[in-house]
């Protein structure tokens, strides 16, 4: 297998076909669509960067198997050095739409699933007492 890295300035075509891939999973779409996009990633990490511009300003790269006509435009447009507008649309697959209030206390509660909350403020006296979960009131705690 080749290794392509493109510079800092440049797209990587397999990059923009997996985070498609992922968008459409995140989604629950098909599974057949997300394998399509998996792979023609592994289609062309196989090919040197200037073989897949070879090919795309010649037209050829729907000759790549599993490279279709929705693939090869996301690689060209890749290429280009500009976002697919593919992956720009299904970027927001799978998001559930909530008002501001919701949003702001999502972000600050990701990442926090703590089993014994501490408090601001609580001392080292504090923390020798029991805290409900500790006691049996929850079993789980419920910002998990």
């Amino acid at each position: 297998m080749t290794t392509r890295k493109p510079a800092d300035d440049q797209r990587d075509p397999g990059e923009d076909l997996r985070a498609i891939a992922f968008c459409l999973e995140r989604a629950l779409e098909p599974s057949y669509r997300v394998k399509a996009f998996r792979s023609a990633a592994a289609t062309i990490d196989a090919l040197s960067r200037a073989e897949l511009v070879r090919r795309a300003q010649s037209g050829s790269l729907g000759e790549l198997p599993g490279i279709g006509k929705v693939t090869a435009l996301v690689i060209s447009e890749s290429l280009a050095g500009v976002e697919p507008n593919y992956l720009r649309r299904v970027a927001t697959l799978g998001e559930t739409p909530v008002s501001e209030g919701a949003a702001a206390l999502r972000r600050a509660l990701q990442g926090d699933c703590q089993p014994t909350p501490t408090p601001t403020g609580v001392t080292a006296a504090h923390r020798s007492t029991r805290w409900p979960a500790q006691q049996g009131i929850l079993a789980t705690p419920t910002w998990c």
